[in-house]
């Protein structure tokens, strides 16, 4: 008697898991619809029919890698917290989320240099960091809301681009110099210089 059918997104979930393991465990370039065959124990034909090409596959599990590491991240609530304290929380939160994905940020420096080569890619990729910093910017606004000034030459967008900058350069550090890497010394000159940005000393 014949198996029961798997829906049709099971399968293609089913694909995208094996082929997360593939990048996890090798390398965003080891994906290949013949590895992932393999790692999900499929036929090479059925990978191809749900994503038809390795581009896609590529595509799709960039999406699911962007999608958890570039979350947005939402500020810690509270009205009676200034905004200048819930925008540094939320790159320290940042930080300490990422820190604990060491294997899919390493996936995520991958993907800038994939993204470099193939410009569909790189696309979808510089898609995701501007929604990422999009997420910075209601609590950048806020701050200035309640400081009512930012440091010459600054804006909304550049404080936005400053902390990603410094979620990213944490992540890089850590990763590549986890011993040494002056942690707590870099998250208060963090705070620091976000204070600086957005007019406000302390």
């Amino acid at each position: 008697m014949p198996g029961q059918k798997i829906p049709e997104q099971v399968r293609r979930e089913q694909i995208l898991n094996a082929a997360m393991q593939v990048a996890l465990r090798d390398g965003i370039g080891a994906v290949t619809v013949r590895a992932v065959a393999v790692q999900a124990g499929l036929s090479h034909a059925l990978i191809l029919f749900h994503f038809k090409r390795k581009e896609t596959l590529l595509r799709a599990l960039l999406a699911s890698l962007l999608s958890t590491v570039l979350a947005a991240p939402v500020a810690p609530s509270s009205s009676r917290r200034p905004a200048l304290d819930r925008l540094r929380a939320l790159v320290r939160d940042e930080m300490t989320r990422l820190r604990a994905e060491p294997a899919r940020v390493r996936l995520l420096l991958d993907s800038w240099a994939l993204g470099a080569r193939h410009p569909a890619l790189r696309e979808q990729v510089t898609r995701a960091w501007q929604a990422y910093r999009g997420a910075f910017r209601p609590v950048i606004e806020q701050t200035l809301s309640e400081h009512g000034r930012l440091a010459r030459g600054a804006s909304v967008d550049g404080v936005a681009a400053f902390a990603v900058a410094i979620v990213n350069q944490c992540m890089v550090q850590e990763l590549i110099d986890p011993e040494g890497f002056p942690r707590a010394d870099y998250a208060s000159t963090a705070d620091a210089a976000v204070g600086m940005l957005l007019g406000a000393a302390g």
